[in-house]
């Protein structure tokens, strides 16, 4: 028998309700309000821009997406692009990605953004390709509103390239002349003057800085996930998370899964054991750890992240991984759509061709892992498995990936969301074996 443990979304102790957007909400009554009559305004005809900055886990994502939500419930076409911390040199990525500029829709700008993207075009202004589809992605987004309101959301600004934070710049300077709502998401750092500059532009209608949660809301928050009113010593450990909800969330998550945490008859949430997650990163990596004494004889587990889906057949991964000495394997993919590009330049720098990263012969780390117990001599209270466990694991030719050239899709963004959900209306889900009954392809190398 093997167990399995899902390395992003670890199974809840009954006394833990599952976690909801609303939860995550709480404490951010002000800012749903503001978003919610922006989203009502695009829709009745009036475009606004808004930036909302926060560290990591703050909320800045949960928070937009339930405005999107709205705004699909109004009639809005909702469009979400993000930036990458490996794709800063690439042009334009964020809004290319986001925008939906490869996909087979019927749409001469699509047709013309393409065609730029393959060097099929000539773009003038002495072959600048990239203010050539900026001029393009501008028009784009017009035939866009032009047709139906439109919320456009750039997460991760931090991340974009100096063109794509331009770009967002010209429409947020512009949003009130037509039906858009944009949205752009960023960290506090880097302080990038480009980046600045954003914090400034006079057309805003607002800047939300998301700072952590207040007192009552972190003993709110607390309330609605442990399902009972916190005692001193576990608010006092809540307190430690700064305010930061997903800070909060993890650690009462890894509460629940060492059965740390209990419900008193009279209703109140208190700690049950002493061995409470120093830190975020220990509360992630704890998830693993905590399978260990449920192995019982079992020498081999499974564990996976929650965002990806294959056809790939994973008994044969299984059996070939039992007769090797490696104490650790995962699924090597190469990916169906990404945000990133590869960029062909001249020798001054000046771009010439963009081509997206499906194309190029890059393998990723898919997820998909068959481990055995010795691995857990590897791992280190607060390390991630990838990262300094498998580096040890590495070091000593421990560490087996067989490649898949065959369906593979993660979701982490909205767009890959979208993707999937649009494969499965149109009954063509690869992962689905056990409708389809189709024997997945095996390893090809």
């Amino acid at each position: 028998m093997s167990i399995t443990v899902n390395l992003d979304v670890a199974p809840a102790a009954s006394r833990i309700p599952p976690l909801s957007i609303d939860s995550l909400l709480i404490g951010r009554d002000d800012e749903i309000a503001l978003l919610t009559s922006c989203v009502r305004e695009v829709a009745a005809g009036q475009g606004r821009a808004v930036l909302i900055e926060g560290e990591p886990g703050i909320g800045k994502t949960v928070l937009v997406r339930t405005a999107c939500a709205e705004a699909a419930r109004h009639g809005c076409h909702v469009f979400w692009g993000a930036g990458d911390e490996l794709g800063q040199t690439l042009p334009l990525s964020p809004f290319l990605d986001g925008l939906r500029t490869r996909e087979p829709i019927p749409s001469p700008r699509r047709k013309t953004i393409v065609a730029l993207l393959r060097g099929e075009l000539p773009s003038g202004r002495g072959e600048d390709v990239t203010a050539a589809l900026a001029e393009q992605l501008l028009a784009l987004v017009d035939d866009l509103c032009a047709a139906q309101p439109t919320v456009l959301v750039i997460d991760d600004l931090q991340w974009a390239d100096q063109a794509s934070v331009g770009l967002w710049e010209r429409l947020a300077r512009s949003a009130r002349h037509r039906p858009l709502l944009l949205i752009g998401m960023m960290r506090p750092v880097p302080q990038r003057e480009d980046l600045l500059a954003l914090r400034h532009t006079s057309e805003l209608a607002a800047r939300l800085q998301l700072e952590g949660l207040t007192g009552p809301a972190v003993t709110d928050l607390v309330t609605a996930l442990a399902g009972g009113k916190p005692a001193g010593e576990l608010l006092q450990l809540a307190d430690g998370a700064g305010g930061n909800p997903l800070y909060v969330t993890e650690l009462l998550d890894a509460l629940s899964r060492g059965a740390g945490l209990t419900i008193t008859d009279a209703g109140v949430a208190e700690l049950t054991s002493d061995s409470a997650p120093d830190s975020l990163s220990e509360a992630i990596a704890d998830r693993l750890r905590f399978v260990e004494p449920h192995l019982e004889s079992d020498e081999i587990f499974l564990a996976n992240y929650s965002d990806g889906l294959t056809n790939f057949y994973l008994p044969q991964m299984i059996e070939e991984f039992s007769q090797r000495d490696s104490y650790a394997s995962f699924l090597s993919v190469q990916p169906r759509s990404s945000s990133l590009d590869t960029v062909v330049t001249d020798e001054q720098g000046c771009v010439r061709a963009i081509k997206n990263m499906t194309d190029a012969n890059i393998w990723v780390n898919g997820g998909y892992f068959v481990l055995r117990r010795d691995v857990f001599r590897y791992i280190n209270p607060g390390e991630e498995l990838i990262y300094e466990p498998f580096r040890r694991l590495m070091n000593e030719g421990k560490v087996w990936s067989p490649r898949y050239s065959g369906f593979w899709q993660c979701m982490d963004t909205f767009r890959d969301k979208q993707i999937l959900d649009e494969l499965d209306a149109a009954g063509a889900a690869p992962w689905r074996l056990w409708k389809n009954g189709l024997a997945a392809p095996g390893i090809v190398a």
